[in-house]
């Protein structure tokens, strides 16, 4: 998790070959994949999907990592956790979609890209 938090890419792979519990998840269900999701570490992100980490893992807000892309921003996140498997009709508890979230952070071109196209 701290290595997710911060983006130490080669912390994050080391601790995976030592068998860390990829989906450990703090208190409020933050996990490391938000973590890479809200650094838009794309590379830190490959290494935890791979291992296995739940894509649609949401803390206790509803935010999941492909929330979190949206709020940042992060076309290529978005793309990639899409790819994994990633639900775009996911809400926070306030009914805030990934795609509602972009367009509030002022991100407009996520809701052309993938995200927008997978929106159901």
């Amino acid at each position: 998790m701290d290595a997710a938090r911060n983006a130490d890419r080669e912390g994050v792979r080391a601790l995976l070959k030592q068998g860390a519990n990829v989906n450990l998840a703090t208190a409020d269900g933050t996990t490391a994949l938000h973590w890479a999701s809200y650094r838009d570490d794309l590379d830190s992100a490959d290494l935890l999907i791979r291992a296995g980490a739940k894509v649609n893992a949401a803390n206790d807000l509803g935010a999941t990592p492909l929330w979190m892309a949206c709020v940042n921003g992060s076309a290529g996140m978005a793309a990639r956790l899409l790819q994994a498997g990633a639900d775009p009709n996911v809400t926070l508890l306030s009914g805030e979609t990934p795609l509602m979230a972009a367009s509030r952070s002022g991100y407009p071109p996520l809701l052309n890209s993938s995200l927008g196209k997978a929106r159901t």
